[in-house]
Parts: structure tokens; C-alpha cells; sequence
């Protein structure tokens, strides 16, 4: 089994597409108000928050300008592809099926169902091997 399976395959969407959504989807929470700013991600911002947040197989955003982001980008260097969660921490499910329905990733409230699905398998094959 893939171990991607219980991921969201986005790599139809361009990482640069996929941030500045998640960062247009997202709202200040906290002292983030002092910070926060109704803009759209910039292009410096965007380059900005890349150099800070990519790490090795990820690109994991928290706060950015205020905004509590809190998404995650896998990387499979090997398959040159990557993929999201089909959950998003502190987001609802309606900001993830926008998410996806602006990056162009069709049927986005199925891709999340079926992700949720291999998730479920993936815990019983696991409890079961206890």
C-alpha cells in the first residue's frame, strides 16, 4: 500500500497556487490581528514564507502575517509529487473543499472522503497488527 494513500494527491497544483490559497483561506486569531493584513499573499511574501518554512520532504506553515495557516505540504521527491492532508488544523472541511475547488483538483469533497477512508483502513490494519 502507498503510503500516500491517505494523502490528498495535489500536485496538479502548483506549490505557489496552493500557499497563497491556504494563506488567503486563513484568518488572524490572537495578537495576529496586530499583524494581520486583508491583502493577498505577495509574490515577496510568498518567497519570504518559502524560505522559512521549507524543510526537507515539507513545506509547513503556522502563523503567517497574523494569520493562523497551520498547512502542510508532503513532498515525495522520488515521484515528484505532493500532497496535503484531507484534514487542515484549525480549518474546517469547507476550507479545504474551496482550497482544493480554486487549486483545480476536481470532486474535492470525494478526494477528501476517499482520503479519509484509507486513513480509516490504515488505523484498523494497524490496531489489528497489535
Amino acid at each position: 500500500m502507498s503510503k500516500w494513500k491517505s494523502f490528498i494527491d495535489v500536485s496538479s497544483c502548483s506549490i505557489e497556487q496552493l500557499v497563497k490559497t491556504a494563506y488567503d483561506l486563513s484568518v488572524p486569531v490572537g495578537m495576529g490581528l496586530y499583524h494581520f493584513s486583508p491583502d493577498p499573499m505577495s509574490d515577496d511574501l510568498f518567497h519570504e514564507t518559502m524560505e522559512q518554512c521549507t524543510h526537507r520532504n515539507r513545506i509547513s506553515l503556522d502563523y503567517v502575517k497574523g494569520r493562523q495557516v497551520k498547512f502542510t505540504i508532503w513532498m515525495d521527491p522520488d515521484a515528484q509529487k505532493h500532497y496535503i492532508r484531507p484534514q487542515w488544523y484549525d480549518h474546517t472541511t469547507e476550507n479545504l473543499v474551496v482550497l482544493l475547488t480554486r487549486c483545480g483538483i476536481p470532486d474535492a469533497e470525494l478526494v477528501i472522503t476517499q482520503a479519509h477512508e484509507h486513513e480509516e483502513d490504515e488505523q484498523m490494519a494497524a490496531k489489528e497488527a497489535l
